[in-house]
Order: structure tokens, then sequence, then C-alpha cells
């Protein structure tokens, strides 16, 4: 209130002030009135924010001085706002006044730290306000702050060692020192090599307390990243030595409490350096790794030798969390330490179950003799399903922290701190799991036993750690199983299985507690749901036990709402078990009246999770129905019917109260007898508000679609309701809308005039929403089918208009020319002989327009056919037709158009008739293959392909030999024999035979689109008899020839990228075939390297689980396919002109294409050669050669290779940041030279924007890489944001 009293003051005295008054304020600021000075230090501050400022020198420096002395006023206030001043004020002075402001602060801080009485006040705020208001950019500010103050900062730590207070002093500094470190990560830092060694003098000075290396460890971990080599090598050997050094005597449990500090700030400095340059130094750290195993190693007598068990715990803490640094931050450390990781994981379970304050009793029972004990208690549901006793007193000494009840148990120790190590050793386990999944089956059968022991832990928090370790377990065990390593998933899921009794049994023993902590109870809902859902893992024998358990956790009044909202997501997770008979009928009935009594709660959240559960539990009951459900079902209703009519409840609970209506009117009609009509009338109710309009609408239509309600008493309201819909600008709705008209007219249900409907569904047929459209036309049909010749008349005044216009649209082809087919052919079938031709010539015109595009042509024909199809013996037989359209093609009258449309319904047609007895067919479709329009060749390659497919015994051997003796037309040809093996025609396998050998005598050919096509047809051949011909096909893989190599590892790409694989996977992608096609990524000829690559590529993405065992030999042969070859250089001359080609261009692009895939399916498998491979992605994001005399020609083969680069380096910012800041000297110079890269002057429109969008993707992964932690701290990021500090146009884009 005081601070808003003076702005108003403040600003009816000044208004907003004025430069000319910057004396008048500096004036003020002696005033001996505080609110005088706030208000003068206010306008100063204005003045100062104001763009362009300026004023004489005089006037600065006594500004300068001013507001300095303003940093100590006596009002906080004052004092607040002048400390603000000064990061404008550093920008805006002269080099002199500048630097002599920051010295002048550092001299402050340096007086404050010896005054009156001898106490500390070395009083660093201002100076740390000022660091963190100067921008992180290379500047004036930014270079003055770091010049002036570090030296200053190390002067106060060099002469405060021996002051009393100098403690404080030196925190202090170290803090300042590590702010400007990390803000102004450009500045060379390592070119002030003193920095170091002070810090590292500090750091060993006996003097120096812990809170003094607390802080020196923070700045040596800033500092370290931008040392150079030599300077990081001394830091970190000095760090390493000093650890290794320290004398241990009998051992860490020996060792004194100053002993003990002095140790673990040393293991601290060492775990912050692994975390900071790991990446760099991680191996010269990794010589601290048997000290470290020494301070962990564990006596018998300790815990009477130890003097400071407190001391003991936190160096020990701070070894496994060392440890699991260089578990997550040093790549190869097991292959330089060859078994540290099983030596770490090893201590880690050993001191997860750290516990010196409690004594083991002897007579504890062992886990296997607990299993069997637990295993004989549970009981046997009615129909199977048995679980864990019902008495929650029994085996008190199992979980739930009863071990820990007997007052004699353990020592009453409030300053116990051993939990620290077992929360620390079970985040070191989660380490090791995520650093080595290729050593995770290992990992688990040595670790997860005693994981899961530790669930009984009596620390709160040590047990929420231990079962957020578990659920990493289980998240590896599910990566590894995602990954295709069914040998590792399966021997870590029955690992699982061993311990997933004990796991259940504790569980329900904390689920069932009243009162217990949240956090636990959520935890294990997680833990619960992952078991659940864990590849291989089994919860059935204990299902019928959670499932009451969860209902008790659920009815609790007491527990929090987000822990029953858990508890209904951990319900719908076990319903999967209801397959196997795991619950019988009274426990459903149980938890449907549970769940009836959750949705009536107040709280909306609990109301709705308990309805979207009670669906799941509904249909589980449909599908094993019993009478017993019969009174549940019907309170179930009421509930449901009450909550839908009520008026003031919450949205979501009302929209799943609506779904459980028509849910329960669907499945369970008959058992709710005379209840259905007022139901009925409450959801059509539903759809007059708009908030509730579309789950009304879909519940509705999945009641009409069960076809066993009568919805007569809304039906003709409903009708014209959802016609009106179809109108409104919610595209949602209208879907909506429109499926349920659509469930109503194939249910026979539609009461009321077609009329409406027709005029309001022909309004959605437009290539505006080609799928609203077809599904519009479906409705259409089904109305034709339903109500026949009644509806014709309505359909072809309004819908047939809509339909024409559709067929002149390009984007109606394919699968979406289907619905176009049936409308026609519905439409036909009810027409009478004179409207059919009447509509064929409607159709007809369509087709034949000219300038009408040739997929348009295509689908006029489909519709002709169809009509023709449906109306035999109305005067527009197929045949007939066909002759007719044979003639026209032979005569030409119609021109190019109709020439087009008449081949295409001769395609059409012939595709389901055999033409053959018409004559000269063959010869009117072989002659328009020399034609000199390319449409209509295209037309007659299509039409020789359909007729063919339908009549192979006759066409085969025209396409076969035409071949023979029209060489030139052999493209078009093997087009027809594509379309025919595309479509699977009657073919024989004496077809199949002589068109293998057809296609391998014609893939021998320089012509590459003939072997392109040649593999294409050998793909589509292949899937007719894959169980003979892959096999043939490998072996030809091995042909001397080089193009039969090529086309037939192509042909296996296409085979094995074609839906009609299924079903036929152990034959095309047995491990035998894979190695033979994939081992040519070693071949002599690049074409045949590059189709192994792009096979190897299509196998990641759709077949990961089949080449998974192959890919450390493939991605060994794929990353040779990386490297450069300054041999594949020629130059070549285009005109005046030299121009250099890369011959294996192409072969690199489809190599890094494949990598990039790679990287995004199976990290795991190149992970353990990261560095060599971002080594080779970084070559191919390099320029080898002068790209601006490379020919255009490839070009674009080189923006895309570079492209891709970058996005594999994007990725792998993610996946590994530490080799990526590892090599960040490498990484960003090639980015760099991409983003300045200029065009000549004379570049055309197309080079341009081509060149604007590989910097684009260049600039992408900068940012990619600036946000990896560390790499921002990196020399080479600091001289790159420099460059872009000095361009405002690379710094544009770089903050877009």
């Amino acid at each position: 209130k005081e601070v808003d009293h003076r702005s108003i003051i403040m600003s009816r005295s000044y208004g907003n002030g004025s430069r000319s008054d910057l004396g008048g304020l500096i004036e003020k600021l002696s005033s001996p009135d505080k609110d005088l000075r706030y208000m003068a230090v206010s306008d100063l501050y204005k003045e100062l924010k104001l763009p362009g400022f300026s004023c004489t020198a005089t006037l600065e420096a006594s500004l300068c001085e001013w507001i300095l002395k303003k940093t100590e006023d006596p009002s906080s206030d004052v004092c607040g706002l002048a400390t603000k001043c000064l990061a404008p004020l550093l920008s805006y002075a002269s080099d002199a006044n500048a630097r002599m402001l920051v010295a002048s602060l550092c001299n402050i801080q340096r007086k404050g730290t010896t005054s009156s009485g001898g106490s500390s006040l070395f009083k660093s705020v201002s100076l740390k306000t000022l660091i963190a208001e100067v921008p992180a950019a290379e500047g004036k500010a930014s270079s003055v702050l770091a010049d002036e103050a570090a030296p200053r900062m190390i002067e106060v730590m060099k002469s405060s060692g021996e002051q009393k207070g100098g403690a404080s002093a030196i925190g202090e500094s170290l803090d300042i020192l590590s702010d400007l470190v990390k803000k102004f990560y450009f500045h060379k830092w390592s070119s002030h090599p003193d920095i170091a060694s002070i810090l590292l003098d500090i750091f060993s000075s006996p003097s120096s307390d812990a809170f003094v290396r607390k802080k020196c460890t923070a700045c040596v971990a800033a500092l370290a990243p931008h040392l150079d080599d030599a300077q990081l090598a001394k830091v970190v050997a000095t760090c390493v030595e000093s650890l290794c050094a320290a004398p241990l005597g009998g051992g860490a449990h020996t060792l004194g409490r100053a002993q003990s500090s002095l140790l673990r700030s040393q293991v601290n400095c060492v775990a912050s350096l692994v975390t900071s340059v790991g990446s760099r130094q991680g191996l010269a750290l990794a010589e601290a790794l048997p000290r470290l195993t020494e301070l962990c190693e564990r006596h018998e007598e300790e815990q009477e030798d130890c003097d400071d068990t407190e001391a003991l715990c936190d160096l020990r803490e701070a070894c496994l969390h060392c440890f699991e640094a260089f578990v997550s931050g040093v790549r190869g450390l097991d292959a330089s330490h060859e078994g540290s990781h099983r030596r770490i994981t090893s201590l880690c379970v050993s001191y997860a179950s750290y516990d010196p304050n409690y004594a083991h009793d002897e007579m504890d029972v062992d886990d296997e003799d607990e299993e069997n004990q637990q295993g004989e208690s549970m009981d046997t549901g009615e129909n199977g399903g048995g679980g864990v006793a019902d008495d929650e007193d029994d085996d008190d000494d199992d979980f739930g922290g009863s071990d820990y009840d007997d007052d004699g148990a353990y020592s009453d120790d409030d300053d116990d701190t051993s939990w620290k190590c077992r929360k620390a050793a079970v985040q070191c386990l989660v380490a090791v799991v995520r650093a080595f999944p290729h050593r995770l089956a290992e990992i688990f059968e040595v670790a997860f036993d005693a994981l899961v022991a530790q669930l009984k832990d009596r620390d709160e928090s040590v047990r929420c750690e231990v079962i957020c370790g578990v659920q990493a377990f289980l998240a590896a065990l599910a990566e590894r199983s995602k990954a295709g390593d069914g040998a590792c998933a399966g021997a870590c899921a029955q690992v699982v299985n061993g311990k997933v009794a004990r796991v259940a049994k504790g569980a329900l023993k904390e689920l069932s507690q009243r009162g217990g902590a949240s956090r636990v109870k959520l935890g294990y809902i997680g833990l619960l749901r992952d078991l659940a859902q864990a590849p291989g893992v089994t919860l059935l024998p204990h299902a019928s036990d959670l499932l009451k358990h969860v209902q008790g956790l659920i009815n609790d009044p007491n527990l929090e709402t987000n822990v029953k909202v858990e508890a209904f997501g951990l319900l719908q997770g076990l319903f999967h078990l209801s397959e196997e008979n795991a619950y019988n009928t009274k426990a459903l009935k149980e938890l449907l009246s549970t769940l009836l009594t959750s949705a009536e709660q107040k709280s909306f959240k609990v109301s709705a999770a308990a309805f979207q559960t009670m669906h799941r539990a509904l249909e589980l009951i449909y599908r094993k129905w019993d009478s017993v459900y019969e009174n549940v079902i019907v309170d179930i209703y009421d509930m449901a019917y009450a909550q839908v009519i009520q008026a003031d409840i919450d949205q979501e609970v009302r929209e799943e109260a609506i779904k459980s209506l028509g849910l329960l009117l669907s499945l369970f009609p008959s058992h709710l007898p005379g209840r259905s009509d007022k139901a009925l009338v409450a959801l059509y109710d539903r759809t007059v508000s708009e908030s509730t309009r579309v789950p009304a609408v879909k519940t509705l239509a999945k009641i009409a679609s069960s076809g066993q309600v009568d919805m007569s008493c809304i039906a003709e309201r409903l009708e014209a309701d959802l016609s009106s819909y179809l109108r409104k600008a919610d595209h949602n709705l209208r879907v909506s809308a429109l499926s349920a008209l659509a469930t109503l007219v194939e249910t026979g249900r539609l009461a009321g005039d077609p009329e409406v409907l027709v005029k309001n569904v022909s309004g959605l047929i437009s290539d505006a929403d080609v799928p609203l459209a077809s599904s519009s036309i479906h409705v259409l049909c089904s109305l034709m089918s339903m109500r026949g010749k009644q509806s014709v008349e309505v359909v072809v005044h309004h819908a047939q208009p809509m339909v024409l216009a559709l067929i002149r649209s390009p984007l109606v082809q394919g699968t979406l020319a289907e619905p176009l087919q049936a409308f026609f052919s519905s439409l036909a079938s009810l027409l009478t002989v004179k409207r059919c031709q009447e509509l064929l010539a409607l159709v007809e015109q369509i087709g034949a327009e000219p300038g009408a595009k040739q997929q348009v042509r295509k689908t006029a024909a489909k519709c002709i056919a169809s009509v023709c199809q449906s109306s035999k013996g109305k005067g527009s037989k197929s045949a007939d037709y066909a002759a007719r359209s044979v003639e026209a093609a032979s005569s030409g009258d119609g021109g190019d158009p109709g020439t087009v449309l008449a081949l295409f319904c001769v395609a059409e047609i012939g595709r389901a008739l055999d033409l053959a007895a018409i004559d000269g067919t063959s010869a009117v479709v072989l002659g328009c293959l020399e034609s000199p329009s390319e449409g209509v060749r295209a037309a007659a390659s299509y039409a020789l392909g359909c007729l063919c497919s339908r009549s192979p015994d006759h066409y085969l051997p025209v396409v076969f030999e035409h071949t023979e003796r029209k060489p030139k037309l052999g493209y078009l040809l093997l087009l027809s024999l594509k379309e025919v093996l595309a479509s699977a025609g009657e073919l024989t396998a004496d077809h199949v035979s002589r068109v293998r050998d057809f296609l391998l005598l014609r893939c021998e050919t320089d012509e590459e689109a003939m072997r392109i096509i040649c593999a294409e047809c050998l793909g589509h051949l292949v899937l007719l008899d894959p169980r003979n011909l892959v096999p043939e096909l490998a072996q030809v893989c091995s042909s001397e020839v080089a193009e039969r190599r090529e086309c037939c590892v192509a042909a296996y790409r296409d085979a094995v990228n074609s839906d009609r694989i299924a079903g036929h996977e152990e034959v095309v992608l047995g491990r035998g075939v894979l190695e033979a096609f994939l081992s040519r990524m070693g071949d002599t000829d690049p074409r045949v390297r590059k189709a192994s690559i792009l096979l190897l590529n299509v196998l990641l993405h759709a077949h990961i689980g089949a080449v998974g065992p192959l890919l450390p030999t493939s991605l060994s042969l794929l990353h040779k396919c990386f490297e450069f070859d300054p041999n594949s250089l020629r130059e070549v001359m285009l005109g005046p002109f030299k121009q250099i080609v890369d011959d294996l261009l192409v072969v690199r692009r489809a190599a890094f294409e494949c990598a990039l895939a790679a990287v995004n399916k199976c990290f795991d498998a190149i992970s353990p050669e990261a560095d060599a491979f971002l080594d080779l992605v970084i070559s191919g994001a390099t320029d080898h050669y002068d790209i601006s005399k490379t020919s255009h020609l490839t070009l674009s083969d080189h923006y895309s290779m570079k492209m891709t680069c970058f996005g594999i380096l994007s990725k792998l910012c993610e996946v590994c940041p530490a080799v990526c800041v590892k090599k960040a000297s490498a990484i960003l110079p090639p980015l760099y030279k991409t983003l300045i890269y200029k065009l000549k002057s004379d570049a055309v429109k197309q080079e341009t924007e081509r060149l604007e969008e590989v910097q684009n993707a260049c600039m992408r992964c900068v940012k990619s890489l600036s946000r990896v932690p560390g790499m921002q701290d990196t020399e080479m990021f600091g001289k790159l944001m420099i460059s872009f500090n000095r361009n405002e146009e690379l710094l544009r884009k770089y903050r877009a």
C-alpha cells in the first residue's frame, strides 16, 4: 500500500519525466524524505528504460555515483529500485563508467566483509541482481561484467580465507562466480587459468568448511565445460587424486565426522564433474570408481565401531549418487572398466536394504517360504481366480511396515539417516536399467528380487522410491518387448512372475489400510496397473483379491479424490483378465454395486470415472450374463436415468450418464421392461441442448443399431431433427447425425418421408469433404435398397446432380470411387431402360469433356461399368457397351478424350467380364499403345492390364509377344502386367512361372525406369506364391548380373512393404532370406547397395521385430555406406561449364534416411557405437566439396541428405545428449557453414527456396542442440552465439 501511495504521488508530481530533468532528479536523490528519493529513483529507472537514452559524460558519471549510493539506501524500497537501475545503466554507460560501476559494486561487497564487530556483511544482492538482469548475449555489458567481476571475486576468495567471517564471503563470491559462468557461457573462461587453480585450492584447504566446499563444487562443475582439454584434465586429475589419496584407516566406518565430511565433498565434486563433463573426461573420472567402491564396503562390526552413523550414511549416499552419475553420463564405462555395471548393481542391491538400526531376527521367514505360505492361504472363487486370504491381520511380517512393529526390532533413533542410502541405491538401480538395456535380463536376475523385498521399507519416501523403481524395471521390460527382443523380454517376465505374488500381497495390505499415505497408495495403484499391462506378466491368480480390495479403496469415504480416480483406472486395466474367467458372478455383482454407489457421489471426477468403469463392466457382464445381475441392472438404469434428467449436474457426468443409458438399452432391453420409452424421450430431450447434443445423438444411434428397442415414440421427431443437424456448421454434429441416420435406414426404422432426408443428405455430397460425401452416398444406397422404387424419384431429383458433380472432382480416386460405383449400381437397378440410357449419357458427357483430368475419366468409366452391370436385360448389357467402346476407340471419333474414355470403359468392364470374344479388342488396344497422345497410351496400357487380369490365357501371350516385337513399348506393357499382378487375377502356376522368367529377362537393361517397373511386378508376383518364389528370388540375388541383383532386392522390398504379406510373414521374413537380401549392402554395385538400404529402411518401419536379430550386422554394413569417397567424384561438361557429380551420393542419401529410421525405431542397437555413429552423421552434414560447382542433377540429393542429417542430429539430442555435448566442436561448424551459405546472384527461384528450406532445417537442429543440457556451456556454442549476435538475420531466425 505504501508503494502504491508513492506511485500516485510520483505520477502527480513528475508525470513521465524528461531528460532535461535528470539533474533535478539526481539532486532529489539526496533528499532526507524517503518518499521523494523513491520517486526520483523511479523516474530515473523509467528514463533508463527508454530506447536511445543518453546524457553528458559529467551527468553520466554523477548518475553512476548516485545510483551506487542508493543501492545502500536505508530504505529497502529505494535500495531495491536502485538495484534495478544497474542493468540499463550498465548498457548505456561509457566503457570507463561501466567498469567503474562494476568495480565499485565489487568493492562495496569487499568492504562489507570486515565491518564493525567483525561479522560477515558480504552483501551480494546488487551484484547478483545485475548479473541476472543483463542479457545473456555478446555485448559490452556482459563483457564488462565478466572482465571486472570475475578477477575481483577471485581476489575476495584469496583475501578472505583467514579473516573472521571469511567463509561467508568466499561462499558469496563462489555464488557470484557460478552465476557469471552459467549466464555468460560465451565468455572465454579458459583464458582465466587461475580460476580453476583458486577453486581447487579452496576446495582442498583444511580450513574450508562443508558450506564452502559445496559452493566450490557447484562452481567447478559450471566452469569445467569451458576449460580447454589441458586445464580440464588437470582439474579432473586433481579431484580424482585427492579423493583416492584420502586416508581411510580401518575403513569408512572408522572415520570421524570431519573426515567423512571432507570425503563426501570430494565425492560430490567428482559426481558433479561426471554430470558436467562426463562425455569429455568420463573415463578419467572413472579412475575414482575403486575408491568409491571401497567407501561403500560394509563390515560386520561397523555398527559398533562407527562413532557417527549419520556422517557415514551421508558419505555412502554421496557415493551411490556418484555411481548413478557415472552410469547415466559416461558412455563406454563398462568397456573401459569391465564388469563395472555388475559391481555397481551389486552394491546398489546391498544398500537397497541397508538399515543398520533394524535388528534382523534370525527367525524371519524366508522369501520362498512366505510365498509358499501365501499360496496355501489363497481362496478359490466360484469360477477360479484364487487370491490372498482376506484376513488382513495374518502374515504381518511380510509387508506394509509390519517388520518394524516390534518395539525391540529397531533402535528408536530420530537422527537415523540410513534411508538416504536406501533411496539413493534404488535411484542408481533405475539408472543402471536405463543405461544397459542390452544386459536387462542379467540385471533383472540380480536386482529385481531385492527391489521387491524393499516394498516393505519402514520409511515412506523410500517405499515410494522403490515403487517407482519397480515401475522403471517394468517399463524397461516393455521397451525390450516392443523392440522385438523376445528372449530378453521372456527372461525378464519370468523373473517378474516369480515375484508377482509378493507384489500383489504387499499392494493389497497397503490398499486395505485405513488412513495410509495417499502417495503410497497412488504408487501401488500405478504399480499394479503396470503389472497388468506388462508383456508376459500375469496377475490372474490374484485377480479376485485385487478386485475386492480396490472396491474397498473406492468405498473409503475419507480417501482423496485423485486416489479414487486412479483406482477406477486400475479396475479398467484389470478387466482384461475376465477373458480368463478370473472373476465369479458374485464378485462382478458386488463390483457393479460399488460402481453404482460411486456414480452417485457429489465429486464429479469420481462420478465420471465410475461411469467410465461401469461401461467396461457392463460389456463384460453382457458376455457372461447371469440372472443374478437382474436387480443391479435395474438399479443402474434408475440411477443413470435420474442423472440424465437432472438439471444441475456436471457436464462430464451427464455425458457419461447418457452413454450408460444407451449402453443399457442396447445390451439389456429385455431386462428393462416398460422403461425404454421413458429413457428414449429423456435422451431425445438431451438433443435439444447444444452441450449434450452430440453424445445424445451417438447414443440414440447405438440404441438403434442394436435392433432390440422400439423407437417409434420418438422416430419421426428424431428423423426430422437429425436431418436438420446435417445443415449445421458443427462438423462433429454432422458426422454424428449422418451416422445415426445411416443406422436408422439400415435397420429399417426410418418412419417419415424420405424426401427431407435425401434433400439434406445430398447437400453433403461435394469434394469439400470427401469422406463425409462417401458416407452420405452410403446412406442413399441403403435407402434405395430398403425403399426400392419408392425412393427413386427423390434420389434422382436431389442426389443425382450432386453425385454427377462429384465425378468431376480429381480428389475422388482409388477406394473413394467405390461409393460412387455403389450409388450408380443401386440407382440403375431401379431405373427403366430409357432412364438408364439417359443416365449413361450424362456420365459419358462428363467423361468426354475436353480438359478433364485422366482420373475423372477413369472414375466416369467405373460408374458406366456399374450402370451396365446392374442393368442387365434393360438394353445396356456390359458386353454390348464394351463392343461399342472398342469401336469408338478404334475410330477415334471423339478425339483423344473420347478415345481415353472408351478405353477406360473397356478396362472396367473387362475387369469383370471376359471380352476375348469381341473381335478386334486386342488389336485396338495394342494399336492405341502407339498413339502420339500420352493419355491414350496410358489408358490403353491400363485397359490391357484389366483385360489380361480377367482372361490371362488369351492376353498374357499377347503381352509377351508384343514386348518382343515392340521393345519401345516395353514400359507400357510392363505397366499392364503390373495391373494384372496387383489385381491377383485368375493366374495359374504356369502363368506365374512364365511371368517370372519374362520379368527376370526384362530386368537386364540399362534403363532405370524399366528396372523399377520390373521390380514392382516381381514384388507383386512373389506374394502370389511366396513359399516357392521367395527362395528363388534370394538365389537370383547372388547373380553375376548387377541389374538382376538390384531388381531382386527392390522386388523383395516391395513385397515386404505390401499389405498382402499378412499370413505369409513366416515365409517371407525368414532369417535366412533377410540375411541374403540385407547382405547386399556390401555389394560392389552402388545401385544394389541403395536397393538393399531402402529394404532395411522398410523393415525398420514395418517389421522391426523380424529384422531385430540382424541389426548388429546390418547396421555395420550401413555405416560403411555413410562414408564419403573422393574417388566417387567426377567432372562433367554441361555446355561450357564444368560441374561436379558424386556417383555415390544417392547411396549416402539412402543410408542416412535409413539411419534416421534406425535412430527413431531402435536406438538401442546404435547406442554402443554412438560416438562413431555421430561422427558419420557429422560427415553427412559437411560439404566435402564445393557445392557451388555441383551439378544441378545431384544438388537436390545433396540438400536432402543434409536435411536428413539435421533430423538425425535433432533426434540424437534427445536420446544421447551427452555424446552431442562431447562432439559440439565437430557438430556446430558445418551447421554454421550451412546457415551462412549464399547462392550466386543469378540463382533461380527454385534454388533459393530449396536453400531456404535446408537452412530452416539447419536452424531447427541448432535449436534442438541448444536445449541439450550442457551444450550452451561449451566454448563452440558460445562462439556460435557470438556469430549470431553479429548477424541480425541469423539471430532473428534463432529467436523465432
